[in-house]
C-alpha cells in the first residue's frame, strides 16, 4: 500500500505531465494536436488498466501491442469502462476523440479545428472539464482531453491491484 507521501509525490509528477504536455501541444498544428492529445489519452488508458491488473508485465505487453487483444485505443476504452474504471460520460467522450483522431490521421485532405464535422464532435464534448466556456472547437477538444487525462490519473493512483490467486486457494479439492 501507498503512503500519503508517495501518493503525494507520484500525483505530482503526474500533475506535472499533463501541464508539460498541454503546454506544449500549443505549438503542435490541429493535426498534430488532435494525434499527440489522443496518443496521451491512450497511453493514460493503458496504465489505468495496468493499475488494475495482477503484476505480470509479459503479458500485459503482449495484450497491450501489436495484435494483442488490449491494442487499440477503441479496446482500452471499452474494457476500461466494462470494468467500472471509466463512466459512460467519459466513455463517449474518449469515443469522441477517437472518432475525431481518426478523422485527423486518415483524411488526405487539409482538415483543422475549423472543419465542420470536427467543430461539430469537439462542441459534443462533455461540458464538465471545461473552465470558462470554450470559444474555439481547439478549446472544447483541449479542455476535453485534459480534464479527462486528470481524471484518468487520479483514478490509478486510487486502483489497488488485485492478488495472484492460488489455483488450490479455494481449498484443496482436487488434491488427496
Amino acid at each position: 500500500m501507498m503512503t500519503d507521501e508517495e501518493f503525494e509525490q507520484k500525483a505530482f509528477k503526474q500533475a506535472e505531465k499533463i501541464v508539460l504536455f498541454s503546454m506544449g501541444l500549443n505549438e503542435e498544428s490541429d493535426r498534430g494536436s488532435v494525434l499527440m492529445s489522443a496518443a496521451f489519452l491512450d497511453e493514460y488508458l493503458s496504465s489505468l488498466l495496468k493499475a488494475n491488473f495482477i503484476d505480470d508485465e509479459k503479458t500485459f505487453t503482449d495484450l497491450c501491442n501489436g495484435t494483442g487483444g488490449l491494442a487499440t485505443f477503441s479496446a482500452k476504452i471499452e474494457l476500461c469502462y466494462l470494468l467500472g474504471l471509466i463512466s459512460s460520460e467519459t466513455r463517449r467522450d474518449l469515443n469522441i476523440i477517437r472518432r475525431i483522431r481518426n478523422e485527423f490521421a486518415h483524411s488526405m485532405e487539409t482538415i483543422s479545428f475549423e472543419t465542420e464535422s470536427v467543430a461539430n464532435r469537439c462542441r459534443s464534448l462533455n461540458g464538465n472539464y471545461f473552465r470558462g466556456i470554450p470559444t474555439t472547437a481547439r478549446n472544447y477538444f483541449s479542455s476535453a482531453s485534459f480534464g479527462i487525462a486528470r481524471l484518468l490519473s487520479r483514478k490509478q493512483y486510487s486502483s489497488k491491484k488485485p492478488e495472484v490467486l492460488n489455483d488450490y486457494s479455494v481449498g484443496n479439492r482436487y488434491n488427496t
